[in-house]
């Protein structure tokens, strides 16, 4: 029987340094992040992985699914796409960046035709409803979608953990 992770997580303004900057913190988040990934693989046979597909966190985590999977060809990742047009704001890097997950992605679903202004919420229970585990990647804030994705997923009784982004500081 397959097992499913997703993440909650900030943006890029979420974060307590300059996301994207090449500094240590930043570096030392991402490798928290894959490696933790690597841990729900190998030692709680996660094969399937969700991500809402927004900048940041969400971004991250399928960029490090999909480096995974060169190494464990059974993992595969699903995009949950809050609305149709969720990338409208982006800059053209991050579209294409977008666009190269959803083509290497094992699938992705629409929720919602248009934004609405409970479309990520929808999107985050969509997402931890289908999953045994929930990795939180938190900036120690309470409240935003991610604290109440965690809150969701604890009602739920979903497995949650969380990575404190403020503690990386």
């Amino acid at each position: 029987m397959f097992k499913t992770c997703c993440v909650t997580g900030h943006r890029p303004k979420g974060f307590p340094w300059l996301y994207g900057a090449d500094s240590k913190f930043q570096s030392v988040y991402e490798k928290m992040l894959y490696e933790r990934i690597e841990i729900y693989i190998t030692e709680s046979n996660v094969t399937d992985f969700i991500s809402g597909m927004a900048l940041g966190v969400d971004i991250d985590f399928a960029v490090a699914v999909l480096k995974l999977r060169k190494k464990y060809s059974s993992i595969h990742l699903h995009c949950a796409i809050p609305c149709h047009n969720q990338t409208k704001l982006w800059n053209g890097r991050d579209i294409a960046l977008y666009n190269k997950i959803l083509k290497r992605a094992d699938s992705s679903i629409i929720l919602s035709e248009k934004y609405n202004q409970n479309c990520m919420l929808e999107r985050n229970r969509y997402m931890v409803d289908r999953s045994d585990y929930v990795l939180a990647v938190w900036n120690g804030k309470q409240h935003g979608g991610t604290w109440y994705t965690m809150g969701y997923a604890i009602k739920q009784q979903k497995q949650l953990e969380i990575i404190r982004l403020d503690e990386i500081i």
